[in-house]
This record gives structure tokens, C-alpha cells and sequence, in this order.
């Protein structure tokens, strides 16, 4: 599902919202990356036994833009020329974090491989594997890790991409101020200020249940606030 809104308001102010809700389906997305693999982690001769959320999948996207062209002030020389030709704009995102499977690389021996899925802990579930809260407060421990045990020698039961990793939240913002140099020349100067909130959105925790990095948050994804400075000369 995929909505937007659009509305044009009076003195230059513009506003542009849209929101997707999606789900996305598959037995083999191919990253390789990150804590989430292929279908090699599974039972390749039941390959229904794979299908779950995509490695790319974000249930919910919702988007924000606006622009407002600064109406004029002052009315001496002076006051018109300083004031005239401001813009302010911005972009505001946020959305859904991606799946995570929880692999065992030490599983699955009798099939010569060594990339499986984890299995479940007796008792355990999707419910009682998620944890909730911001993802700052559980850094070392994202989900519960005890939820999980290592496949042993067989594939493991546990099901592909069946976490969720954090969300993400990124605004963006410009100052702009366009200066008439004559009929058919102009300086604009830009100010842009990316990841202006200087918000530290985490990657997804390391979900191999043999690794030191098990469910723990050590990176981040995107960058720092970061500050640009222009002049341009447009004719």
C-alpha cells in the first residue's frame, strides 16, 4: 500500500507526505550480507522450508519533505536584497529495520555444510525471542539470545529473517539564498545539513549464534551529522 499526500499552502510553503506499508516474500533474497543469508542456511531439498521475509523487506516507510520560500521583508534597498530569494527545505524519513535470521555456522555437519539456521530453545517463539524498548537500552543484548540453541548436526528448525532489526530516522535539512547579480547572472549560496539531528541509527545485531558479536548492536549504519557549505554562480 502506498500513499501520498500533497499540499501547495499560500506564501511559498510546500509539503509532501507519503507512507508505505509492504511486505515482501521470498525463498532467496542473494545479500550474503550482513546477519542475514542466503537460502544455503537451509534445507536445500526443502526449499518451501526457506520462504520468509525478503532481506530488503520494510514494513513501514514513511516519508516527509517541505519547502517554504521565505516571503520578502523590509522594504529599504537594503532590506530587499537580504531578504529576498531565502529557501528553507528538508527531507524527514523513517522506517522499518530489515530482517534477521539466526544461524548456527557450526550446524548442519551431516550435510557437509556449515551454514544453518539455529533451532529453537524448547518453549521458545518469535514472541518471547523479541525484546522491546529503544534500541539504545538493549545495545548487548538486541533480542533474547536465550531463545535460541545451535542446530547441532541436522539443519536447524528456526525460520529465516524472523526478527526485525532497528528502525531508522534520518532528517535532512538546507538554507538557501539565491543573490541577483545582474538580469542573467546569480550566486546562490547552500547550507546542508545531512543527518541534521545527528541520530545514530544501529545496523542489525550479529545473529550467529557462534559468534562473540551474538545479538549484540556494535555498528552503526549511515552516517554522522555532516555540514556543507556552497557558493555557486549560476548565468
Amino acid at each position: 500500500m502506498q500513499t501520498s499526500v500533497t499540499r501547495r499552502f499560500s506564501k511559498g510553503l510546500r509539503l509532501l507526505g507519503s507512507y508505505t506499508f509492504a511486505k515482501s516474500l521470498d525463498n532467496n533474497s542473494g545479500s550474503g550480507t550482513g546477519a542475514t543469508f542466503n537460502q544455503t542456511d537451509g534445507d536445500q531439498l526443502r526449499l518451501g522450508l526457506n520462504r520468509g521475509l525478503s532481506d530488503f523487506d520494510r514494513t513501514h516507510r514513511a516519508v516527509v519533505n517541505f519547502s517554504y520560500n521565505i516571503p520578502k521583508w523590509g522594504y529599504s534597498g537594503f532590506g530587499k536584497k537580504f531578504f529576498e530569494g531565502w529557501q528553507v527545505a528538508g527531507v524527514a524519513v523513517m522506517q522499518s529495520g530489515t530482517p534477521i535470521s539466526i544461524l548456527d555456522t557450526s550446524g548442519a555437519a551431516l550435510y557437509g555444510t556449515s551454514n544453518s539456521r539455529a533451532s529453537w530453545a524448547p518453549g521458545a517463539t518469535v514472541e518471547t525471542a523479541q525484546r522491546t524498548g529503544r534500541t539504545q537500552d538493549r545495545l548487548n543484548q538486541y533480542f533474547n539470545t536465550s531463545a535460541f540453541v545451535r542446530a547441532g548436526n541436522l539443519w536447524g528448525d528456526s525460520g529465516r529473517n524472523i526478527l526485525l532489526g532497528p528502525i531508522q530516522r534520518n532528517l535532512d535539512f538546507s538554507v538557501n539564498k539565491r543573490f541577483a547579480i545582474t538580469e542573467r547572472v546569480a550566486a546562490e549560496w547552500r547550507s546542508e545539513f545531512f543527518n541534521m539531528l545527528n541520530i545514530a541509527n544501529f545496523a542489525n545485531p550479529g545473529g550467529s549464534i557462534t559468534a562473540v558479536s551474538y545479538g549484540v548492536n556494535r555498528n552503526t549504519t549511515g552516517n554522522p551529522r555532516v555540514i556543507q557549505l556552497a557558493v555557486k554562480l549560476v548565468f
